[in-house]
This record gives C-alpha cells, structure tokens and sequence, in this order.
C-alpha cells in the first residue's frame, strides 16, 4: 500500500554495509541489544525478546534484547507498520511463542497459514532436540524480497507457505545454532534446511513428499557436473546454488541416512549439533563426518571424496535374468562428470510377481557387478530404487524370464546374450572339469571363473569384444558346446 519499509538482509557479506561489526565465521557475538527509533505508526522486529517500548513525541523507541551467540549476519530489522499476532507451540521444553508481524493488508491471509508452523516445530524438537533458543522466542517478519531469510529467533518470510515456514525454521537448528565455518561449506545450512523441507513433506504433509524427492532429483541431474562443496566464494550466486547447495546438498544427506541407516543418521546429527565445539559456535563438514562415522563404524571418507567434494552424479543400467528360482542382476554404471570414476553405494532392487514382491540391497562396488539371489515366484516387473534413496539419472531396468538360456541335460547356462558376465549351472551329482570359450575365429579365450557354489559359476567376460562365442563345458562325463552372444 506504499507505506513506507525498512528491512535488511546481510547474508552473506553485507552487514558490514549497514552497521560496524566484526564480519566473520569464526567468532560469534556473545549478545546484542537493538535499539530503534521510528514513527509511533511502526512495529520494528528484531533478534529475541522486546523488552521495551518507548513513546517519545511523535516516535516509538523499540528495544530489543539477544542473549544468545550470533553470526553477524543473522542480525536484522524489520520496521513498517506491521500488524502483530502469536502463535503458541508447546514443545519438550515448555511453551514457545511464536511472533508474527505481517503487513497489515495480508494479516487476515498470514494468520490462517502460520498454524501449519507449529507441527513442523514440534517435529523438528522431536527430531534436533529442543528449539535452540527457548527463552526467547521464534518469529516472521514479513518482508519485500522474493524468499525467507533465517534472522536469528525471526525470519524474514516474502509469505507463510509450508514450504518456506518449514525451510527458514529448519536454519534455527542448521545455520543459526550450528553456524557453517567458511562459505565454501554453506550446505551445512542450506542442505540441511532444504532436507528438513523434505522431511516436513513426509511427515505432515505425504501427499508431496514423492514430489519432493522427484523434483529435487531431477533439479540436481539437470546439469552435469557441479559439486556441493562451493568453489568460488566470491560468487554470491555460486554460494547460493540451489541446484548444488540446496538440492544436491539434501540429497548428500538423504544419501547418508539410507547408507548409515535412520536411527544411526539422526542419533548422529543430534551429537553434531550438541558438540560443544560446534553448538551455538561454528562448524565444518569434517564435524558432522566425524560423528556419522562414531556413531555408525562406517569410514565415510570415500563417500564424502565422491558426493560432497566431486562433481556430477551417476546413471544406472540393472539387467536381470531369471531361471526357475534363481535370478541374475547384472549392475551398470556411468558418470556424468570425470572427477568421480564411481559411486560406490548400496543400491535396493524391488521385484515382484504373482502378488508376491521383495526387495534386495547390493553393495554395488564397480560396473558390470553381478549379484546372484534366489526368489520364490516369477518376476515380472523389476524397479531400481523406487524410495528415491539414491541420486541418479534416468536408472533403466531389463528383465529375461528362460530367456535364450541354454539348458543342456545337466547345465544351464544364463543370461543369453550377455552382456560383462554369465552364469553357468551344473546339476549336484555332476563336477565341473574345464570351461573354454571359443571366439568366432575359434580361438581360444581364457574367461575368468568365480565359483559361487559348487554347482554355480559366474564367469567374468569383461575382456570379450562384442559377438558370437562358443562355450565348452567338460563335466566329469559329458562334453557341452554351446552358443551364446556378448551384446
């Protein structure tokens, strides 16, 4: 209605621009008392508590008081003639009062949409522990720029969608309690906010959450390389990527709770964000590492060397081959950018058929890994990774139900055609003597054998060019030949 507004946004150079401060990330103001002075028409908002209101003349002194450590670009003032209300949420530690101050044209709209705040709160207290700044408050301020803000104790909201209430909230824990030390690192806040979102999806509001998980995926994998660890902090518009801060970031994360496991995951975060070290402090991903891998046993190193300091994601290729109960799954991998050469990743198949259905995980170490499991029905539809766990593009499934494989008396031999490997299966009262593989000039290759079981053999044909092969299996009585094609 053009009245007139002030409000600032320092994040992440510009507090120097409008007050003297000590702009870093590696020394927290202890406190800070805000005082403003403004027409008697104005509400001004601030970090904490308002302990004061002062009517001089024409003017309104406004005194707000923080007693907690702060960034110096988490401090703010929001001053027009806003309209303010509460909200209460109880929480683990007592009641919170959530401040409101809207402009006056939008309150009737703002306060129908900011109870959705208090169960995401209540879930995130639940999740993070308590709210990291309970003998204050928290707050939304709304502002003119097109997004949300984390001020400390009262963002800066553009409006109260789920979406944007669930994200700036989500800083409260990952941003603002445990601040990122250098800029290089800032998915320790945006990832992290931008997962919370996510998880506010799954939790409260499901019907969005594949949707979410969908759409941030496909927003990663839009551009083939980039990776989370931020490489130019002089680039405002590099450090606040969204397609590499926010959503590859989430997904990093998204990634460890499936790799650690859920209770691992978040026991792990808690102790991260309880670490003295880093609480109410600074931190590096190097903290946050070191907890996931105390609490789970597992050496992340390789994890983090791939997902958070390399560029790109990968694609998948699952190939499976059924005989009787027995099925073969052949693992494809490619990368869409060189600095990653693979990703290795427990990876979940689902199958199902005739109303039966189950769900394997491989721990996928290289491309052309084959993974041998047995089922109790006939498969008829094979998905990779249905839950969204793993970041990839455009995953492909195949599947061969007794297809071309070559049942011979007491062998089998699957799949046909093949593509890095097959499996040969002999019957149990028959002993495998020699195995020879003929190429189309019948020359002789030596395959590589893995013998799985007494009766089953994997055999390793990674050095064969495409083509016709004729295979030869001596079993202690018999002679085999048989045709098969490498595609």
């Amino acid at each position: 209605n053009n009245d007139s507004i002030i409000w600032t946004l320092s994040e992440p150079y510009g507090a120097l621009e409008w007050w003297p401060c000590k702009q870093n990330l590696n020394d927290k103001i202890d406190s800070i008392d805000v005082i403003v002075t403004t027409p008697l028409v104005n509400k001004v908002g601030s970090q904490g508590l308002l302990v004061s209101e002062t009517t001089v003349g024409p003017n309104k002194i406004f005194h707000w008081k923080h007693r907690y450590p702060i960034a110096a670009y988490l401090i703010s003032v929001s001053i027009t003639n806003y309209a303010a209300y509460t909200n209460v949420a109880p929480l683990s530690a007592g009641n919170l009062p959530i401040l409101n101050y809207v402009f006056p044209e939008d309150s009737a709209s703002m306060a129908s949409q900011s109870p959705a705040i208090i169960p995401i709160i209540q879930m995130y207290d639940t999740l993070f522990g308590a709210y990291p700044f309970m003998n204050e408050k928290y707050g939304h301020a709304q502002f003119g720029w097109g997004g949300g803000m984390e001020h400390q104790t009262m963002s800066s909201m553009v409006n109260f969608s789920f979406s944007l209430m669930a994200h700036e909230l989500a800083h409260q824990w990952f941003g603002d309690k445990v601040t990122c030390g250098s800029w290089e690192e800032i998915w320790l806040n945006e990832g992290f906010a931008t997962y919370l979102t996510g998880l506010s999806h799954k939790n409260l509001a499901p019907t969005w959450w594949y949707a979410w998980r969908e759409g941030t995926i496909n927003d990663v994998i839009s551009q083939p390389d980039g990776s989370v660890f931020c490489t130019d902090t002089t680039d405002v518009g590099r450090i606040f990527n969204g397609r590499l801060s926010y959503s590859k970031g989430a997904y990093l994360l998204r990634m460890l709770e499936w790799k650690i496991g859920e209770q691992n995951f978040f026991q792990g975060v808690r102790n991260y964000l309880n670490d003295a070290s880093c609480s109410y402090s600074y931190a590096t991903t190097d903290n946050l590492k070191v907890h996931l891998e105390s609490i789970s046993g597992l050496n992340l190193t390789e994890f983090f060397n791939d997902w958070y300091y390399g560029e790109g994601h990968p694609s998948y290729q699952v190939a499976a081959t059924q005989v009787g109960n027995n099925v073969s799954f052949t693992i494809n991998q490619t990368q869409s950018h060189p600095s990653v050469s693979f990703y290795e990743m427990p990876l979940p198949i689902y199958v199902k058929g005739q109303g039966l259905d189950t769900t394997f995980v491989f721990d996928h170490q290289f491309s052309g890994q084959v993974f041998n499991a047995t089922v109790p029905f006939t498969i008829d539809s094979v998905f990779f990774d249905p839950e969204l766990w793993i970041l990839s593009e455009n995953p492909t499934t195949t599947l061969a139900i007794n297809e071309e494989i070559a049942i011979i008396g007491n062998v089998s031999v699957y799949p046909n055609p093949f593509l890095t490997s097959f499996n040969l299966q002999i019957s149990k009262n028959k002993q495998l003597k020699s195995i020879h593989i003929f190429n189309a000039l019948g020359q002789s290759i030596e395959p590589l054998i893995i013998e799985k079981t007494p009766q089953l053999f994997q055999i390793n044909t990674q050095q064969l060019a495409r083509g016709s092969y004729t295979i030869e299996i001596r079993l202690n009585d018999e002679l085999i030949r048989k045709k098969l094609t490498k595609i």
